[in-house]
């Protein structure tokens, strides 16, 4: 299926999928749009910024939050790994 999104209809789509420690930004964005059109490289730009801003002060993305490292069995019984608690 070959379907072809309008910018306008990209920009929304972008906004709609930010948690919600963006509303403000997309609240922002939506009032500030130039005769109510919204152009997704003007919001992409304005997200790059944010996002700079952010990690500038210390502020923790949600979607960061929820990463942690695998600590798993791993399937290749040749990896073995030598843990601290197990010595050397």
């Amino acid at each position: 299926m070959k379907m072809v999104l309008d910018d306008e209809l990209q920009a929304l789509v972008l906004l709609r999928s930010l948690v919600d420690s963006w509303d403000t930004l997309v609240v922002s964005f939506s009032n500030s749009a130039p005769q109510g059109v919204l152009i997704l490289d003007i919001v992409k730009d304005n997200m790059f910024n944010e996002e700079v801003r952010r990690k500038e002060q210390g502020v923790v993305a949600e979607s960061e939050a929820f990463i942690s490292e695998y600590r798993g069995r791993t399937r290749n019984r040749k990896f073995h790994r030598q843990d601290k608690s197990k010595g050397k």
